[in-house]
């Protein structure tokens, strides 16, 4: 009798040991996945000016282009996304469609309007999903629709998103492209943006000014000597002013004013 006394209590033993290693994986699985849930912070003593989210995104590959935002955002697909890191956010060619997660935490006591940027707009469909209320506000467009689905006019995507105090908010997006996917987000404030178009604005006069000045020293000179080896520097040119805002998506840089009230609310 002693030994099978002796035996259950070495069963029951091993039996609370396996418990406790099975709770003690499922608290680290726990751990990792709040680990994935990167927060970027806001506070009201600082201003905001975050160049990159590379590391504060995560990703999840759509290869079938099908899923939806109440997938996306629910159990069990919203544990298919991963930490992101400056290499895996540079996709490149993909036909696949790629979602985006970002979470935003106000910690101050006012409500702050941020701006969410993707600093490379050669992207065919880009699609934000603002929670509100029970839903979602969507913010469709990309470099294939007309340029009034933007809600700001820029050659860049800028999405105003506003945060309530004391309140963490998760948005996402939605990248599908012919062409390479570069998720380069960053995160400014209303006064950090308009101070960082203006530096851009400025680079670009400085540089069409260039352009524009050699392009009247080209044709003076073909006016001059009538020689056709000068017309070259012209049409070169030419060919380099009109080539450049397509190239760079700048043409509305060249073609009409930023609408600044977007910018000042």
């Amino acid at each position: 009798m002693a030994i099978v006394y002796g035996l259950r209590r070495v069963a029951n033993i091993s039996g609370t040991r396996w418990l406790l290693a099975l709770a003690l994986v499922s608290a680290a699985f726990a751990a990792r996945g709040d680990s994935l849930m990167e927060t970027v912070t806001i506070r009201d003593d600082q201003s905001v000016r975050v160049p990159s989210l590379s590391t504060a995104v995560q990703l999840l590959e759509d290869p079938k282009g099908t899923l939806d935002i109440e997938k996306v955002s629910r159990a069990p697909t919203d544990s298919g996304f991963v930490a992101a890191t400056p290499e895996t956010a540079n996709v490149g060619f993909s036909a696949s469609a790629w979602w985006v997660r970002l979470t935003l935490r106000n910690a101050g006591n006012q409500q702050r309007l941020v701006y969410l940027r993707q600093d490379y707009p050669l992207i065919d469909s880009l699609t934000l999903f603002e929670p509100v209320g029970d839903g979602w506000k969507v913010h469709a467009t990309g470099d294939r629709l007309p340029f009034g689905t933007r809600d700001v006019m820029h050659r860049d995507f800028l999405f105003p998103l506003t945060v309530p105090p004391d309140t963490v908010r998760t948005v996402y997006l939605r990248y599908a492209s012919q062409g390479p996917v570069d998720i380069n987000l960053s995160l400014l404030g209303p006064n950090e943006l308009a101070a960082a178009l203006s530096r851009e604005q400025l680079a670009y006069g400085m540089y069409f000014g260039c352009v524009a000045m050699l392009l009247v020293w080209s044709g003076l000179v073909f006016v001059a000597v009538r020689d056709p080896y000068g017309f070259r520097p012209l049409v070169l040119g030419s060919t380099k002013t009109a080539a450049s805002p397509s190239r760079s998506s700048c043409g509305p840089i060249v073609t009409g004013p930023l609408r600044s009230g977007n910018i000042a609310r």
